[in-house]
């Protein structure tokens, strides 16, 4: 029934779709959805049907809309306190969960489904207007002294393996050790399945409830045009391969210490 883990450094899940939008003369603006207002208007009876009554918005109705290509404008959840949530904008539909809820990704798979045949249902001639640019699924996890986080270069050796970019003899020069830098990173590794897709793994030191903490935040990102009809394939194909990235980057010690078990 898969794993859940007692002591989790899950913060949040997240399931993005970006389609392409109109160009616009100024340079500095993404373009403009000029079927937003139509996808939203059919879209929330849709979602108030699927679970999600409650709606927030999140711009001022003064900006703007070709200032906000590809941010969340409205957010659709169960009640304002309850998880997952679903949130739209010009050329975005995300459906977001948060860690201390999830419980694994088949209870959270059909709401991801739900949000995108709600979409496309909405959208305006979707095989026609609807051009999918790109598709993320991120898993964002924070450690901290749960997690036997002491120190972000201690974290990061030990249960991370990172270590730092620099030159030996640079660091030998200074007075230093390898062992006690601290180096945020990012990296981006193109795979073979699923097709057109890269894992971006992204690690930094971070405030984490005003305590000092390491983010981790795991990605797997397809760019390109996408068939409709192979999108929820693609999730299922993504979620696959950061778990098993996430189990082959991080050490055994650490998985032990957010303490696993089988979910019943």
């Amino acid at each position: 029934m898969g794993t859940i883990y007692k002591n989790p450094s899950l913060v949040e899940v997240i399931c993005e779709l970006h389609w392409e939008l109109t160009a616009v003369a100024m340079p500095a603006v993404g373009g403009i959805d000029p079927f937003f207002d139509v996808v939203r208007a059919d879209l929330t009876p849709r979602l108030i049907a699927a679970g999600f009554p409650q709606s927030q918005e999140l711009a001022p109705p003064q900006v703007p809309r070709q200032f906000l290509a590809w941010q969340p404008v409205v957010r659709f959840a169960p009640t304002a306190d309850t998880w997952p949530k679903v949130q739209l904008g010009p050329g975005l539909l995300t459906v977001n969960m948060a860690g201390q809820p999830y419980t694994g990704w088949p209870d959270f798979q059909p709401s991801v489904a739900s949000a995108v045949s709600a979409l496309l249902e909405s959208f305006p001639t979707p095989n026609r207007f609807l051009r999918l640019k790109s598709l993320q699924l991120k898993y964002i996890n924070a450690f901290t002294d749960k997690h036997d986080f002491q120190t972000y270069a201690q974290f990061t050796s030990k249960y991370l393996g990172l270590r730092s970019v620099l030159p030996d003899r640079f660091i030998e020069s200074i007075g230093t050790a390898a062992d006690v830098i601290a180096t945020n990173s990012q990296t981006r590794i193109p795979v073979v399945e699923p097709r057109d897709s890269h894992v971006v793994v992204q690690v930094a030191e971070a405030q984490i409830n005003q305590a000092p903490g390491c983010v981790l935040q795991l990605s797997i990102e397809k760019s390109g045009a996408t068939e409709h009809g192979l999108v929820m394939q693609w999730f299922e194909n993504a979620h696959a391969l950061a778990r098993k990235t996430f189990l082959s980057l991080v050490k055994t010690e650490l998985i032990n210490l957010m303490q696993p078990e089988e979910k019943k």
